[in-house]
């Protein structure tokens, strides 16, 4: 029924709930990351169910089970009669104050108590036609709902809901803080931040705190602290839709009929459209992710680039869903998960844990969406700790302590797989942004091991998620194993021209061996027969090692080729390593908590050697180095380095031994300058 043709898979689609009486599910709210779940049906009765893992619900009834499939099921805990023979229209929580609203289809609004199940209507919000609750997780928590005002029109009431279970008397579940007139009737409402989204015929509209700078005559209509502005008003082909991005401050709109805005406190757009395929039902959201709910299924939107990362296949089947065009949908107010409704089933939609979905795309080499991926959950989790002294001192700790936060090891892992790829300064540039304790230069001795044999046994090895292996392979064979996977993976017409050339060898190899083993087989069975008695047992001793023969030659498979990799290819993409590994250690061996800076100068110095940098080299002997003396002053002679030599020799405080170094490679240059200090004498005499 449900099944995933995503590039990636963000959300796990689930069924937790199958109704067994006739009562339809109209209205649903979600609690506590979708540990609690109230559904409201057209009765007029509210349940309030808690979301178990199917292991833990004890028995169940076998339909449930068989539908539940190891995941999550909803086990009742209570129910309350709200509205007399009035079915629940839409429920909203208010989690700060331990409140839910119910709005009923006749437009009567009541407060239940999520301690007591206590119900108190409310009597100002007479003809209501939306409502909606600012997304809060400390009071107070203002909730607005729009009432009819007359014909076509509306007024949108703002509340700030009390805390408590004490609603007798003058004790009253909210109260009223301001009202806003509205020309055109409701269709929908959410909040945004601390602004009020209207869905109204032909277009939207917000309802915003007035600025205490305002003059006291404006062009909008206001009443107290409030006004009302025009977000647009010429989308007539098109049923407005409202939603809301719990914990961002951001709302949803649909634009045109395939077409989405998340959009700002003011109404404007902070990215690109969100382009669906049909009108969706709902709209919700969950951390980075849109979700838009249509009749062929369920489109997940990273709301950070617009793209879609997600299409889960679902079909309702719901001839009510069908004929409102509506679908009940509700997330809690942490957007940890997204429940949906039709008459008589739950689904839930839960979020993967990002450090998953990161591991996955890294698994399919997916290097550009895994790392938007781990930096913008980062630049969410910044925003967010801003003012959370706890989240900031927590971080600070684990910084201090040495412990790696999972988005370090995705960055370390990315780097590691794109050296894998020969993206070396793509690769290099991720690993020199990390903390010491995550990452250590000196793991890329691997890549080395005729320079760095004798470091290699104390480089530590960190598996990381194991996506690389234990450690990097010597630069040459990565080299030409990233060429050979190339060749093997090629789509253009060349790399299939030359697949298909090497498929052609491998053929025509397997049948020439083939052959000639017949051949062979065939030839000793002649020799055998000539040379042994004419005797039956003789002769049927021989007719089974021919048989034996011939099955063995017709069973022969010639294992592959290796690939003929181009020389000329393989010592660019090496040197090119180099050049790569050489810039990064040259910036990172200068910074605090390096391990084995002996090791890295050595090998530093080797590839400064071999990428032909004299200046870089003569530069590093010069100035302070923990390069080892004797492997220094061995790779500089056998590059034919003397003058650098000289010059590590003098930094090391040797000075005749660099000046006869001098003499030896620079023979030209002393000859001459020898002639010229005895002709300077000679004139001088």
């Amino acid at each position: 029924m449900m099944q995933s043709d995503a590039t990636r898979a963000a959300f796990t689609l689930s069924l937790i709930h199958q109704r067994r009486d006739d009562r339809r599910i109209t209205a649903i709210a979600v609690l506590k990351q979708g540990q609690r779940v109230f559904l409201g049906l057209d009765n007029g009765v509210i349940e309030e169910h808690r979301c178990l893992q199917s292991s833990t619900a004890g028995a169940l009834p076998a339909a449930v089970a068989a539908t539940a499939g190891g995941m999550r099921v909803l086990r009742l805990l209570a129910e309350k009669k709200v509205f007399s023979k009035q079915a629940i229209a839409n429920m909203v929580l208010a989690e700060p104050a331990a409140r839910l609203i119910c709005m009923s289809a006749q437009g009567q609004v009541a407060f239940v108590s999520l301690e007591t199940f206590a119900v108190v209507p409310l009597p100002a919000a007479r003809g209501a036609e939306a409502i909606a609750v600012q997304h809060s997780q400390q009071l107070p928590v203002l909730a607005a709902v729009a009432v009819k005002a007359g014909k076509g029109r509306s007024k949108v009431l703002l509340f700030n809901m009390l805390p408590g279970t004490n609603t007798t008397g003058s004790h009253q579940p909210a109260v009223l803080i301001g009202q806003v007139s509205v020309p055109e009737s409701v269709i929908g409402i959410a909040w945004a931040g601390s602004s009020v989204f209207l869905a109204v015929p032909g277009g939207y509209k917000a309802v915003t705190r007035q600025q205490s700078t305002a003059a006291p005559q404006t062009a909008v209509a206001a009443t107290g602290q409030y006004q009302l502005t025009c977000i647009a008003d010429h989308l007539a082909s098109i049923q407005p839709m409202v939603s809301s991005v719990p914990g961002s401050g951001l709302g949803l709109m649909l634009w045109e009929e395939n077409m989405v805005l998340v959009t700002d406190a003011a109404g404007a757009a902070v990215c690109e459209p969100l382009q669906l395929s049909m009108t969706p039902l709902a709209l919700a959201a969950a951390g980075l992710f849109v979700v838009a709910l249509c009749d062929d299924g369920v489109h997940v939107f990273d709301r950070t680039n617009s793209r879609e990362v997600q299409h889960i296949d679902y079909s309702h089947d719901d001839a009510y869903v069908r004929l409102t065009q509506r679908l009940p949908a509700a997330g809690d107010a942490g957007g940890s998960c997204i429940c949906l409704a039709t008459s008589s089933q739950v689904l839930r939609l839960e979020p993967i844990a990002i450090e998953q979905q990161v591991r996955e795309l890294l698994k399919r080499k997916q290097f550009d969406q895994a790392l938007d991926l781990i930096h913008n959950t980062q630049q969410a989790a910044q925003a967010s700790d801003l003012g959370d002294a706890t989240a900031i001192a927590a971080d600070a700790a684990d910084a201090a302590g040495g412990r790696a936060q999972w988005h370090h090891i995705a960055l370390a892992q990315a780097g590691l797989l794109l050296l894998l790829e020969c993206e070396f300064e793509r690769g290099l540039q991720l690993l020199q942004d990390l903390p010491p304790f995550v990452w250590q230069p000196c793991q890329l001795f691997s890549m080395f091991p005729d320079i760095m044999a004798g470091w290699l046994p104390r480089v530590p090895v960190r598996s990381y998620w194991g996506l690389h292996g234990q450690q990097l392979p010597p630069l040459a064979e990565l080299v030409i194993d990233t060429l050979e996977l190339r060749a093997a993976t090629a789509t253009t017409p060349r790399q299939q021209r030359w697949r298909q050339g090497q498929q052609s060898k491998l053929q025509l190899q397997q049948e020439h061996e083939q052959s000639v083993t017949y051949i062979t087989a065939s030839k000793q069975q002649m020799a055998n027969y000539n040379s042994t008695a004419s005797s039956p047992d003789s002769r049927q001793q021989q007719h089974g090692k021919s048989s034996s023969s011939r099955g063995s030659a017709t069973s022969f498979r010639a294992l592959p080729s290796s690939y003929d990799a181009d020389p000329s290819v393989v010592e660019a993409l090496v040197q090119q390593g180099k050049t790569a590994v050489a810039a990064y250690l040259s910036a990172v061996r200068v910074q605090p908590s390096m391990s084995m800076l002996d090791g890295i100068d050595t090998l530093l110095l080797s590839l400064l050697c071999d990428v032909g940098d004299a200046a870089a080299v003569e530069l590093l002997v010069e100035g302070p180095n923990a390069a080892a003396a004797a492997a220094a002053a061995a790779t500089l002679r056998a590059a034919g380095r003397w003058h650098a030599l000289a010059l590590l020799l003098m930094n090391n405080r040797q000075p005749q031994r660099a000046l006869d170094t001098w003499k030896v490679g620079q023979p030209m240059v002393v000859a001459c300058t020898i002639r010229f200090l005895r002709l300077a004498l000679g004139v001088m005499s």
